[in-house]
């Protein structure tokens, strides 16, 4: 079992993602979208 840190918040999409874009393609994602760091300790 993966043990998180309290208020460690996790994001799922609904809907079809690109998994080519790699992980700094998806990083992008979630900082335009998401206006969210990618570094922020959450799970997307």
């Amino acid at each position: 079992m993966i043990s998180l840190p309290s208020g460690t918040r996790i994001w799922l999409v609904a809907g079809v993602t690109d998994m080519r874009k790699s992980f700094n393609g998806l990083g992008e994602q979630v900082q335009h979208v998401l206006n969210d760091n990618p570094f922020s300790g959450h799970l997307f």
